[in-house]
């Protein structure tokens, strides 16, 4: 399979090299919503970790099921951004402890936008899509099976039991309504009780 060069902002890293300076400086822009990040796609290990803290919605792509959490409103910063930085730094998602970097199937790539990145300055963070310490996280170890254990779990679900619940940046998102035996609709449908209320400001935005 031949990967693209670039998604978005997000360069592959196959064959580069990548340094990583400070975070201290930016004023926590893939946070404050400058950057449009809005969801975080998961895979199954993610959900027991961030269902307390964020919504978790279903999502389509390419004719899949894909889960993701909602990390803002689509017009303001994450939901736990304060004057001091994240207020859940220790229990933060893993798509905030990895970034700037972000796992495609086999390869990695990195935010070019992330201004701590370069391609001189600052610590050696990957070289030829391999991480190197202290970067390093244990999700993206043999994620295209993780991927692919997500997508046959997520797409065994009774498509009939999906309800639509609102469009947030041109996506569509939906809701799992039928109570199941299933350890991750549970998950699910705990996260949309523990955030009725930031359900309710994406509902009325």
């Amino acid at each position: 399979m031949k990967y693209p060069e670039k998604i978005g902002t997000f360069q592959n890293t196959s064959n580069k090299t990548f340094y990583f300076s400070s975070c201290a400086n930016c004023g926590s822009k893939c946070c404050a919503g400058s950057e449009n990040f809005v969801l975080a796609p998961l895979i199954l290990e993610d959900f027991e970790l961030v269902y307390e803290n964020f919504p978790i919605l279903f999502r389509e792509q390419d004719g899949l099921v894909k889960a993701s959490i909602v990390l803002n409103n689509g017009e303001s910063g994450c939901w736990y951004l304060g004057d001091n930085g994240c207020n859940i730094y220790s229990k933060r998602p893993s798509t905030c402890k990895q970034f700037p970097l972000s796992p495609y199937f086999d390869e990695l790539y990195i935010d070019g936008n992330c201004p701590a990145v370069s391609e001189c300055d600052g610590i050696k963070m990957i070289e030829n899509n391999q991480v190197l310490e202290p970067f390093k996280v244990d999700r993206f170890d043999g994620f295209n099976k993780k991927l692919e254990e997500t997508d046959r779990v997520l797409n065994s679900f009774n498509k009939e039991n999906f309800q639509y619940f609102l469009t947030i940046k041109g996506i569509a998102l939906f809701t799992y309504l039928k109570k199941d035996d299933n350890k991750y609709i549970d998950l699910h449908q705990k996260s949309l009780q523990l955030h009725e209320e930031k359900l309710k400001i994406l509902v009325t935005n």
